[in-house]
């Protein structure tokens, strides 16, 4: 359909274009994502003194969110006293001690965010990657697996903790 066209042709990231010219696709352009700040940011204050983890969840393999699932739980198994969201695609049995969130609005999301001190995105491939962004907007601290367009935003022990592999026992050091 792609190739057939003389349409504009635009991607969201030098690395999902790179696939498109590699299955014989021909781009105009990238147009990066982006991160509205009307409404990521961190003008809310949920901030207690209680430690806040959140994860993003799906049961997509390259999501990896079953390992992210995993450090949460050895996090928890060490310090009881956090709080844990998850955010996800599916609303699965999440473990008891976790809220658990899908389907949110921007500003649901954004303020979901700011009422967290650590966002973990686990994800092992990624075009873009915007979650992490959306979070950093709001102050909160990431976690991310180093993938896709995230390392030209993300970097590591700067603003950011990249994970090479994003098994569970590599999320838990961070």
């Amino acid at each position: 359909v792609y190739k057939n066209n003389d349409i504009n042709k635009i991607t969201v990231s030098e690395g999902v274009q790179k696939e498109f010219y590699d299955l014989g696709g021909e781009f105009n352009g990238v147009v990066p994502l982006g991160v509205d700040h009307k409404i990521f940011n961190n003008n809310l204050d949920f901030k207690n003194n209680v430690i806040h983890i959140l994860l993003y969840f799906s049961f997509m393999p390259r999501k990896n969110g079953v390992n992210g699932l995993k450090a949460l739980k050895k996090i928890k198994s060490k310090h009881s006293k956090l709080k844990f969201s998850i955010i996800s695609d599916c609303m699965d049995n999440f473990p008891d001690w976790c809220d658990t969130y899908n389907s949110l609005s921007e500003l649901d999301l954004s303020r979901l965010y700011q009422s967290a001190d650590i966002f973990i995105y686990p994800s092992l491939y990624e075009g873009f990657g915007l979650p992490p962004l959306e979070a950093m907007a709001c102050s909160t601290a990431v976690i991310a697996s180093s993938t896709g367009e995230a390392k030209k935003y993300a970097l590591h022990r700067n603003n950011v903790m990249l994970l090479d592999k994003g098994d569970p026992s590599e999320i838990e050091l961070l």
